[in-house]
């Protein structure tokens, strides 16, 4: 008798342990994917100069090109919705980039990224655009 109430009171810790566990880990966890986050043009434009990042673009990504209307804006419109564009080293002006991310490994040239490319009419008016994987 004895014997079992030991033996029930150490399942439960046991079962106490692990369940506060499981908790601290769902807290704590982040997936390899960010989650996604609605679009917010404060939030967009926020650059992290120490790191040389847009921190929420990528999150914001999705939401942007599923619920606004990004075909048809002309370039005030669009520079009014979420900011100056980045255009690296683009010679084409028909052509327009907002950097989304850069990944760097050891040294100062970034080794992949996205970027959102939009491309202008003859009237300064968005024609297409595709994310970019680079």
């Amino acid at each position: 008798m004895l014997s079992d109430l030991v033996t029930t009171k150490s399942l439960a810790l046991v079962a106490l342990i692990a369940f506060t566990g499981f908790v601290l880990i769902g807290a704590f966890y982040t997936p390899d994917k960010p989650s996604e986050l609605k679009f917010d043009k404060e939030s967009w434009t926020v650059y992290n100069d120490g790191e040389g990042t847009y921190p929420y673009r990528e999150r914001m990504l999705s939401d942007w090109v599923k619920h606004h209307q990004l075909t048809g804006l002309t370039y005030e419109q669009l520079v009014d919705s979420i900011g100056e564009p980045s255009n690296y080293g683009q010679d084409d002006d028909t052509i327009i980039q907002y950097l989304i991310f850069e990944g760097f490994e050891s040294d100062i040239d970034p080794v992949h990224g996205k970027t959102l490319d939009l491309t202008l009419g003859p009237d300064s008016v968005v024609t297409a655009y595709k994310v970019t994987e680079w």
